[in-house]
């Protein structure tokens, strides 16, 4: 339909019933919705924010970031049984050299902090690692895009709660989510690979020599 018969059928003569604006950050659409009001200062006219007149979307982003959080301790905590199950596994495939170092006059506690160095430089590896990975595939979904079309009957677009968006949807990359997650994992490594060390470094040399735990 033109907007011409649109605004005819409607009798609107001419006008238009609704303005949308778009901003730049989505965190400041409250803000500029009540700098707009007050600066049109009429009654006639009604300014409400995206979250405002769509609070079913609203409500599904909210509880999606919820649900991406819970997700993120899952994925942690699998991450940190998997570091110490891996630390405590190369402990005690290595007691036997640990009890000859222990023998020969190593004192404990440097050997707890060498297994605690070989924690770290291990974590560090592995997060810068899996950092460069994650952020090359994410800088290309933000370059390129993340096709959708799969998801909708349509193909130029698909819906979610009345609301159309289009079929490819490009990521942000924003600082936090790679430091964050970097961060975390480096520091749940180095809390679990102090228990192998500090375990490590109680051990009997001659028990730990002849393979007894």
């Amino acid at each position: 339909m033109r907007l011409e018969d649109a605004q005819y059928a409607t009798a609107l003569d001419g006008r238009a019933h609704e303005v949308a604006l778009r901003t730049a950050n989505i965190e400041t659409a409250d803000e500029v919705a009540g700098r707009v009001s007050a600066l049109i200062n009429d009654d006639g006219v009604v300014v409400r924010s995206w979250n405002q007149l769509v609070p079913e979307l609203s409500h599904m982003i909210e509880l999606n970031a919820r649900s991406v959080w819970f997700m993120y301790l899952i994925i942690y905590l699998i991450v940190g049984l998997g570091i110490l199950n891996t630390q405590r596994m190369s402990a005690l495939e290595r007691r036997r050299e640990f009890g000859v170092l222990l023998a020969v006059g190593l004192r404990p506690a440097l050997l707890r902090r060498l297994i605690l160095l070989e924690t770290i430089f291990l974590s560090l590896f592995g997060a810068v690692l899996g950092a460069g990975v994650g952020f090359a595939l994410a800088w290309r979904h933000a370059r390129v895009g993340f096709d959708m079309s799969a998801f909708s009957d349509e193909a130029a677009s698909f819906s979610v709660s009345g609301i159309n968006f289009a079929d490819r949807i490009y990521f942000v990359l924003a600082p936090e989510s790679v430091w964050q997650p970097l961060v975390v994992v480096f520091v749940m490594a180095v809390i679990c690979g102090a228990w192998p060390a500090i375990k490590s470094s109680r051990l009997d040399p001659t028990s730990a020599i002849a393979g007894r735990t």
